[in-house]
């Protein structure tokens, strides 16, 4: 299986995230307008059509024939999402924040073995890294974490983030400092992709974070990767 990207420049994504679904429609939207405007037809299908039919109009491309087929039939559908992934990370200059071997646990997190969920097509849009300190070094004290700003010692630390083996979602040894931003408008720790994501089902993921000292006791790190679905109705 290999990654496949959402076609479209910095422009077609443009919009702060407020609704990840939100950003993928828009994007879509105006490619299906550039179709109309050279006279490409396009087919309505309801009071939802410009919106549903320009994620299909794109997605067409790069997707299942039978997704397809179940989108306009409504059978599935696009539906905003979040994976997250909590680990400690106690005094280690290394950490894999996406394990293939580990089953979903409530606030640790909610894919299993590392995969994207089977049938379940996912659209990255951004994603988040946080760090704080947890009360005890294990699952429960990363579990009851109060997680803010990335501690220095990630902050200037660098990070790699494959799929399906080799694929890089961003270039090798990003530094870690693209999460290190406060605003207010925009949730804390977060990266925007200008080039979205399609990942296809059961695919793995491999996220691993290096830093050139050695992070505090008991420290805890959580990655969100921010994005589209399709799911069942």
């Amino acid at each position: 299986m290999e990654e496949v990207e959402l076609l479209g420049n910095e422009e077609d994504f443009d919009v702060i995230l407020t609704s990840d679904l939100g950003i993928a429609r828009q994007a879509l939207l105006k490619q299906r307008n550039r179709r109309i405007r050279r006279g490409r037809p396009h087919i309505a299908t309801g009071a939802n059509a410009t919106s549903r039919d320009a994620v299909l109009s794109k997605i067409h491309q790069i997707v299942d024939k039978q997704v397809i087929e179940d989108l306009a039939a409504q059978k599935k559908a696009l539906v905003d999402t979040r994976l997250y992934f909590s680990v400690l990370a106690n005094a280690v200059t290394s950490v894999d924040m996406i394990s293939n071997s580990l089953p979903k646990a409530t606030s640790l997190r909610n894919v299993a073995n590392g995969k994207t969920d089977d049938g379940k097509w996912f659209l990255l849009t951004g994603m988040i890294l946080k760090s704080g300190i947890a009360d005890t070094p294990d699952d429960a004290g990363v579990a009851n974490t109060a997680f803010g700003a990335l501690a220095k010692q990630i902050a200037n630390g660098d990070f790699e983030f494959r799929i399906n083996g080799s694929k890089h979602v961003l270039p090798k040894d990003t530094a870690c400092s693209i999460f290190n931003v406060d605003r207010t408008d925009q949730p804390l720790g977060y990266f925007k992709l200008d080039n979205p994501k399609w990942i296809k089902p059961n695919t793995e993921m491999y996220f691993v974070i290096k830093t050139g000292i050695a992070t505090a006791a008991k420290t805890a790190i959580r990655l969100e990767l921010i994005g589209t679905s399709v799911e069942t109705y």
